[in-house]
């Protein structure tokens, strides 16, 4: 059976999942991925084969989390899901399912999953997007003033505005691919790259997407928001400004390096 993937990458506050597939060994599905105010890039990967025990507990919570906590308001969101034709049709009804049991209300009650996005303007600029995206609305897009139902949107176009610009908001946009390669070109065709999150069971495939997701950060078996404030954070190409974030990056950013020579005695 052919190896599979599930890659999502965020685009200037846009996420992208995908999934892949690849000849090679077993492995199991997750996700990734998404921006910063500069509109940064997260792409996370998940591999699998077959719909194994990840598949169904990590491969497709993950991501919808991912994508909607915060109402979708955050740099390292979740912007697009990137599917690989073999998978997708199973992949996306249980995307849906995971989407339609999150409670849409009040943001100050916490029973709410998903609150309400900055200002209506910002909700009416994703319900735009979502309806203009040329894709398969399959559940969601109801919007009430500031508040958005989140919008699964499968068979996006990797050019839609929805997931190549900044989607600040609880969108979950599906992007087909065709293996690896492909999900792997998709993720690095834009200007940036913040983090991403790689979900497998396979060394190798886990390796390759470090190696060659462009992007500041690569978190294995978690969302591309995972961190710790000790560690370095920060993107390239556009979603970076040539520096980290983090407690380490901050004490090293109030250092000044000093150089000085010593003779050393003669004998």
């Amino acid at each position: 059976m052919a190896e599979q993937v599930v890659l999502s990458v965020d685009v200037g506050g846009s996420h992208v999942k995908v999934l892949a597939s690849t000849e090679t060994e077993k492995r199991r599905v997750a996700s990734g991925p998404t921006m910063t105010a500069q509109q940064m890039v997260d792409a996370a990967i998940a591999l699998a084969q077959g719909w194994a025990y990840d598949v169904v507990s990590v491969g497709v919570p993950t991501p919808v989390r991912g994508a909607t906590q915060n109402s979708g308001q955050r740099c390292t969101a979740v912007k697009r899901i990137l599917a690989d034709d073999e998978i997708a049709e199973e992949l996306v009804p249980r995307i849906v399912a995971r989407a339609t049991a999150l409670v849409v209300g009040d943001p100050r009650d916490r029973s709410t999953d998903i609150g309400t996005l900055i200002d209506e303007s910002a909700a009416m600029l994703v319900e735009r997007r979502v309806h203009e995206s040329g894709g398969e609305l399959l559940y969601g897009g109801e919007r009430n003033g500031a508040q958005l139902v989140p919008p699964v949107v499968d068979k996006v176009p990797a050019g839609a505005e929805l997931v190549h610009e900044e989607t600040f908001g609880p969108a979950i946009p599906i992007v087909r691919v065709r293996g690896l390669d492909h999900a792997l070109e998709v993720a690095n065709g834009t200007a940036y790259g913040l983090s991403s999150g790689v979900v497998s069971n396979d060394l190798r495939a886990i390796t390759r997407c470090i190696r060659e997701l462009r992007c500041g950060s690569v978190n294995v078996n978690e969302v591309p928001g995972w961190r710790t404030e000790a560690q370095p954070f920060g993107g390239i190409k556009d979603s970076g400004l040539g520096v980290k974030e983090g407690v380490a990056e901050a004490m090293r950013a109030y250092t000044t390096t000093k150089l000085y020579s010593l003779p050393w005695p003669s004998s």
